[in-house]
Order: C-alpha cells, then structure tokens, then sequence
C-alpha cells in the first residue's frame, strides 16, 4: 500500500517529536500536542458509497465537483472575509453539485449526504500514527471549521481507531 498523505503527516509529527540519537534512550516529546486537520486524519472519500447509493453511477463525478466546490468557496469566503462553517460550505458545495448535474436533492437526500461526513473512515495508516504519538505523551488535537450543530453530532460517535470527536 503506498503511504497516504497523513502517513506523511504522522511521520513528520513522530520525528520532530521523538527523535533520539541511534543508540541514546527515547527522550521526552519536544512537543505536548499536534494539530491536524480532520482531512489528515480522515479519508474525505468515505462519503463516496452514500453519494453512490444516493446516485446510482455517478458518484465519482459528483464528489469530484462537490469536494472542488468546498475547497473554491472555503478559498473564496476566507480571502473576501464572509467566514461560514464547514457544514455551510459543504451544504452549499453539495446543491452546486446536484445543480450541476442536474440530480434531485431532496431534503432526505440533501441531509443523508451531510451526515456522511459525521461518519468519515479514518486512513489506515493513520490510527497507527497516532496511537505512537498518544504512547509517547503527545496529545492530538484535531482543527476544523465544523459547526456546533455537526460537533455535537461528532461527539456522539466514535471512530474506530478509538479517538473520540472533539467536545
């Protein structure tokens, strides 16, 4: 399996942290705490067996344009100052989307599709990581944009790599 871009992440996080002289005893972490962003932590594509349910055979071509539309209008309301949460762009990407290709969204559909994101698959390698890091003393702290509304949805849940959402 070729490493993923949090297995990158991780990697550079381990080695700043717990570098040790070959030979010499692991010293204590440099750092107390890492930051990730959720995206380093969790497969974005988890979504795509929702978005195929929900759109039979064009799935790949939907979550093409509505992770590019988050991105644009996160890029676009950062650098014009109309900050919005990530379930607002998000739901905002994913009616561009629908529109886009003309699919029906209905209110069902619109909210089964949003939710996906509560329920994000973490990348393989990255549980491995970041059980290294919590071995070593080093507290992991994830950063996002969610709104109160998924963050109390989140922290509902667990994920399988037994990390809890943020509270």
């Amino acid at each position: 399996m070729t490493p993923s871009l949090s297995a990158a992440w991780i990697a550079v996080a381990l080695s700043l942290l717990l570098a040790a002289p070959a030979g010499q005893a692991q010293p204590a972490p440099r750092f107390k705490a890492v930051a990730f962003d959720y995206f380093v932590i969790f497969d974005a594509n988890s979504i795509v067996p929702e978005v195929e349910k929900t759109f039979p055979g064009k799935s790949a071509e939907f979550v093409r344009i509505w992770r590019a539309k988050q991105f644009e209008y996160c890029y676009l309301r950062t650098i014009t100052g109309r900050f919005a949460d990530f379930s607002a762009v998000t739901e905002d990407a994913l009616v561009y989307a629908a529109e886009a290709m003309r699919l029906e969204l209905t209110t069902d559909t619109r909210r089964r599709l949003l939710n996906a994101y509560l329920t994000l698959t973490p990348w393989p390698d990255a549980a491995v990581g970041l059980r290294k890091l919590k071995a070593a003393g080093v507290r992991i702290i994830t950063i996002s944009v969610f709104s109160e509304r998924m963050l109390r949805a989140k922290a509902s849940r667990t994920c399988s790599t037994n990390c809890s959402a943020p509270k």
